[in-house]
This record gives structure tokens, sequence and C-alpha cells, in this order.
């Protein structure tokens, strides 16, 4: 029950974010646009794009691992969009600043993968010597 409500609770935040990045996208023009319409522009789409990822990865790693352990898999989904969603976001700021160079993506790429693998490595309650 409170896996189902949690599922909802997400796919109502991955909708409500699309709606938003879509009004956005569509109602306001870039050329009047200020500072704080941009950053509702980028803040909706990357709670719409976490959502997303995150429902999208949690299904993914249920269909293919049948494991028991859910909520290990809804935090590990979780982390994966956010770094997802984030890489994403930043492309596209850096894009429309002019600011974006094939090297940029593949380092942001690389930081985004070493980032996972980072967490990937490191378990809670594991002490290095």
């Amino acid at each position: 029950m409170v896996l189902k409500f949690r599922l909802l609770t997400i796919a109502g935040a991955s909708v409500v974010g699309w709606v938003c990045w879509l009004a956005i996208l569509f109602l306001v023009d870039p050329a009047r646009a200020n500072a704080l319409t941009f950053t509702g522009f980028y803040l909706s789409l990357l709670v719409a794009l976490t959502a997303t990822l995150w429902l999208l990865g949690f299904s993914l790693r249920m269909w293919l691992t049948r494991q028991e352990f859910v909520f290990r898999n809804l935090t590990v989904s979780f982390r994966q969009a956010v770094i997802s969603a984030a890489l994403v976001a930043l492309l596209l700021l850096l894009q429309a600043n002019r600011l974006l160079a094939w090297w940029h993506a593949l380092l942001l790429v690389l930081l985004a993968v070493g980032l996972e693998l980072f967490f990937h490595t490191t378990r809670p309650g594991r002490r290095s010597p």
C-alpha cells in the first residue's frame, strides 16, 4: 500500500511537471521572458524528467530483476533519474547559452557516469579501512 501511494505520488509529480513545462514552452515568448521564467522552465523540466525517469527506471528494474527489495530499487532508480535529468537540463542550459561543445557534453556524461559508479561502489553502512 505504501509503495502504491509513493508510485502514484511520483506519477502525479511527473504529470504536474510536464504540464508546467509545456505551459511555459507554448505560452511564454522567450524574447520577452525574464530569468524567473527560464528558471521555471528548467526546474519544471528537471522535475518532469526526474519523475518520469524514476518511474521508468523502477518499472524496468522490477520487471528485469524481480527482486524482493523493492525500496532499494526505488532509491537506486531515484538516484539514477536525478543524475540523468540533471545532465539533460544542464546540457540544454549550456546549449541555450551557446556554450555547449562536444567535449563539454562528453565531460558531463563522464562526470555523471563517474558519480553513479561512486554511489554504486560505496554502500551505506560499509566503512573503508
